[in-house]
């Protein structure tokens, strides 16, 4: 059976965005290949990239009070 599979790795182990047909115990052949949205020179855009494209308009302290906006609280600076 040759087929392709679409993985998230979750910072421990790789999952199958799919239920997959195996049975417990078989063995497989895994080839990893990241897929990354990439730019005009083929590198990966960054996310401040992504995010200067969105033209997001909002409030001038909005990275500095993100959470505030976000939760409607005050964040404690500690955090």
């Amino acid at each position: 059976m040759n087929t392709t599979l679409y993985l998230t790795y979750d910072g421990e182990t790789l999952r199958s965005d799919e239920p997959l047909e195996l049975e417990v115990g078989a063995r497989i052949k895994v080839t990893v290949e990241a897929i990354n949205p990439t730019g005009p020179t083929g590198k990966p855009y960054s996310f401040f990239h992504t995010a200067r494209k969105m033209n997001l308009d909002g409030p001038p302290d909005l990275s500095a009070r993100l959470h505030d906006y976000l939760y409607g609280e005050p964040c404690d600076s500690k955090e």
